[in-house]
């Protein structure tokens, strides 16, 4: 179960995913900063290391985990707000919101971005795969 969507509405935070659909009457940056958690650092934890890898100020990818890299597609304070799974595109071909904005210039840099974060993690994942095969073989 792949996380798609999170959407900021009237009612709460909606999380999307490719089976369901639950809503959280918590706001986005709330949900977003448990889903962190989960997974060993903050939101704002997150965010501070995105702004020093890709040397820049404002709305930076959020690497959540090594399935889920979170775009924002404005503000995570503004109620038209989505945060999208860059893993999840393929699932968001249909969504007119989110593909009028990877059209745009922010949109398209965004993208680059999290392809730069995935392949830097993958690359630390296969280094520290090697370190524990070689550190458990000895």
């Amino acid at each position: 179960m792949k996380l798609v969507t999170i959407t900021n509405g009237s009612h709460g935070t909606t999380l999307q995913t490719t089976s369901t659909s639950t809503t959280q009457a918590k706001s986005m940056r709330h949900v977003i900063d448990s889903l962190c958690l989960y997974y060993g650092s903050t939101l704002k934890g997150r965010e501070a290391a995105a702004r020093v890898w890709l040397n820049k100020e404002r709305m930076v990818p959020i690497f959540v985990n090594p399935d889920c890299i979170l775009i924002l597609s404005a503000s995570i304070r503004r109620y038209e707000t989505i945060a999208f799974n860059y893993f999840a595109l393929d699932e968001l071909t249909n969504h007119d919101k989110i593909q009028a904005f990877l059209a745009t210039k922010r949109g398209k840099k965004s993208l680059e971005y999290c392809r730069w974060i995935s392949e830097k993690m993958s690359q630390d994942y296969d280094i520290m795969s090697y370190l524990k095969g070689t550190i458990h073989d000895a």
